[in-house]
C-alpha cells in the first residue's frame, strides 16, 4: 500500500491522448506555414506593385496614373 501522508499519483497520459496532442499541434504548425506564406505573397503583390489600378495596366500607357496633374504656373480652366 501507499504512503497515508502522500497523495496518489495522476494516472499517466495515454497514447489516445498523446497522438490527439501531436494532430492538433501539426494542424497548428499547417495553419501558420499557410497564413506566413500568404502574407509572404501579399508583401510581395505590394512591393512589386501587383495590387490595383497600375497593375492593370498595360506597358503602352506609360506614365499614365488615370489623374488629371496639374502643371506649375498653369490654371486648371484656362482662363
Amino acid at each position: 500500500m501507499g504512503s497515508l501522508f502522500k497523495a496518489p499519483k495522476p494516472p499517466g497520459e495515454s497514447q489516445e491522448s498523446i497522438n490527439a496532442r501531436k494532430a492538433e499541434q501539426a494542424k497548428l504548425a499547417a495553419e501558420q506555414a499557410e497564413l506566413d506564406a500568404i502574407a509572404k505573397d501579399q508583401d510581395r503583390k505590394r512591393k512589386k506593385n501587383l495590387i490595383g489600378m497600375a497593375s492593370l495596366q498595360d506597358d503602352e500607357l506609360g506614365g499614365y496614373s488615370g489623374f488629371k496633374k496639374k502643371k506649375m504656373g498653369s490654371s486648371i480652366t484656362g482662363a
